[in-house]
């Protein structure tokens, strides 16, 4: 039998449909046990772990989607195909690809034609990748702020945010941001973004630095998803352009439960008018919680390694599952955070939100 889930990638693209019910984003039974000390994050990095937006990851865990691959959720863990040599599916995910520059997720379009193009054979055959076994370790754990044995204090959490759970349960949001002015000083890597959470949580994601997807002195771009405390991401685009934009969109949404069958995320670089997408099935319970923008920072031991200018959430489109234009009332969040710099989360009269770092 045929379990009609893909996560597929191309240039510029990233997608995962999963038709299927009964798949968590989250720890699951039978994970091991592994002990830390949460006063020393290099603790944790000298067992294995890696920084990712989800929170702290095991490296092994962390896997990237080729151009030409398409990931297939298995009993068990999931499944890398290659289409290099499959003429039709090929064209099937160019067609998925074009459609998705356009930055429109309504019209991303479905893939499991896709699926049904690649022989049975193909996906049998190919090798799975098991789920991971080791937890995804975030900021509820205790590492909000930890110490590097002997260093400054090094900042590694989520630092600041605007969030609002008095809307209902929703179904669409559209914001957009700046790209802000580089740091002025190397070594920290950044992620900011808006996110749907609850449960789990859905990021369109631009980033600063070096993590373990790639990256580098500069900014770009990238779709992540976790299943089974296993992550995985597209390549990293570089960001070209000076605005950023986000759309996380639900699609077969029920005004009696509040759960939409797929959820679609896409990011979007005004400047190369490139995006990544990704698509998944629900957690089959509603999204009631919307962050319109956060800063969460990793290896930043001085104020200077944040961005040099602040990043402004703005043009917000939100959604309930009844398609009813919603306005938020946002509230502002700060974790503990050492260094202390000069944080600051301002809501505008138009909804809009800015962070500052300086």
């Amino acid at each position: 039998m045929r379990i009609k889930n893909i996560i597929a990638a191309s240039a510029g693209f990233f997608l995962l449909i999963s038709f299927c019910s009964g798949m968590q984003l989250s720890a699951y039974a039978g994970e091991s046990q592994i002990s830390y000390d949460k006063s020393d994050y290099s603790a944790l990095i000298s067992i294995g772990y890696e920084s990712t937006p989800f929170g702290w990851v095991y490296k092994d865990c962390i896997h990237e989607v080729n151009d030409d691959e398409i990931l297939v959720p298995r009993q068990g863990g999931a499944s890398t195909v290659s289409i290099a040599a499959d003429t039709k599916a090929g064209r099937l995910l160019e067609k998925y690809v074009s459609e998705s520059l356009e930055a429109v997720p309504q019209t991303a379009g479905s893939t499991e034609d896709i699926l049904s193009a690649i022989p049975e054979v193909a996906i049998d055959s190919a090798p799975l990748i098991s789920d991971c076994r080791y937890p995804v370790i975030a900021d509820s754990e205790g590492l909000a702020q930890v110490k590097q044995s002997g260093k400054a204090p090094t900042l590694n959490s989520w630092v600041e945010a605007a969030s609002t759970s008095s809307l209902g349960n929703l179904s669409y949001i559209h914001v957009e941001w700046n790209v802000p002015k580089a740091p002025k000083k190397n070594g920290g890597l950044i992620y900011l973004f808006p996110a749907f959470v609850d449960p789990g949580i859905m990021q369109p994601v631009l980033q600063w630095g070096v993590g373990y997807a790639g990256g580098g002195n500069y900014w770009t771009m990238a779709s992540w998803i976790l299943l089974n405390n296993n992550v995985y991401h597209s390549k990293l685009q570089k960001v070209t352009g000076s605005t950023v934009s986000g759309d996380i969109s639900g699609n077969g949404c029920k005004t009696s439960s509040g759960v939409c069958s797929t959820w679609t995320v896409t990011t979007y670089d005004w400047g190369s008018k490139r995006s990544t997408t990704l698509t998944r099935t629900s957690w089959k319970k509603p999204m009631s919680t919307v962050y319109g923008g956060a800063l969460e920072a990793y290896f930043v031991t001085s104020c200077s390694q944040l961005p040099a200018s602040a990043t402004k959430f703005k043009n917000f489109y939100i959604e309930d599952v009844a398609n009813k234009k919603k306005n938020p009332s946002w509230k502002a969040t700060y974790w503990s955070a050492s260094p202390k710099c000069n944080y600051g989360v301002t809501i505008g009269s138009d909804d809009s939100i800015t962070l500052k770092y300086q």
